[in-house]
């Protein structure tokens, strides 16, 4: 049994589920080739924390955590995955209240930037299980359908085909 046997046996609902599927990969290349094409030197991060108004370009900024102990406190200046440094993490003093706002502010900016288009994943993955379940009734729906009629017998074998390929699509949802 190939797969596109079995995408054309689950019905008509198959195709919102391939969607779903093209706009989840889609979505996870886009997210990929940012991460990857990201450029994050630890200077840079430093200097562009020091843009904002309420933060001095903090001279005490150093990586911290577990990666200290990996890398040299070189390989974060010449990192070419920001994955190193939201791994490794930053640590400074803050001189100030506002300063502290600033850095916390810059970090939220950060942040919603990795999360950009990551509502759509989630929206996918409460998606997907419903239409496959809406597929299952929709093909149970025609399988009893098909018994009840006037001509034709209760047939075990049609009730049993009716009610696998129902369930198509529920294991693609």
């Amino acid at each position: 049994m190939s797969l596109s046997n079995l995408f054309h046996q689950g019905g008509f609902m198959m195709w919102p589920l391939l969607a779903c599927l093209l706009l989840a990969v889609i979505v996870f290349l886009d997210r990929t080739v940012f991460l990857l094409s990201s450029y994050i030197s630890f200077e840079g991060f430093r200097d562009w924390l020091a843009t904002d108004r309420d933060i001095s370009r903090p001279t005490d900024l150093k990586p911290f955590n577990w990666l200290d102990r990996l890398l040299p406190a070189h390989a974060y200046r010449q990192s070419q995955s920001p994955l190193i440094l939201l791994l490794g993490g930053v640590e400074f003093t803050y001189q100030n209240r506002l300063q502290r706002s600033g850095v916390e502010r810059r970090g939220m900016q950060a942040a919603s930037l990795l999360q950009r288009r990551m509502g759509i994943l989630r929206m996918i993955a409460m998606l997907a299980p419903l239409l496959g379940l809406l597929g299952t009734v929709v093909g149970m729906i025609d399988s009893f359908r098909e018994i009840a009629r006037p001509d034709a017998g209760v047939d075990i074998m049609r009730l049993a085909d009716g009610i696998w390929v129902a369930l198509i699509t529920t294991a693609f949802g």
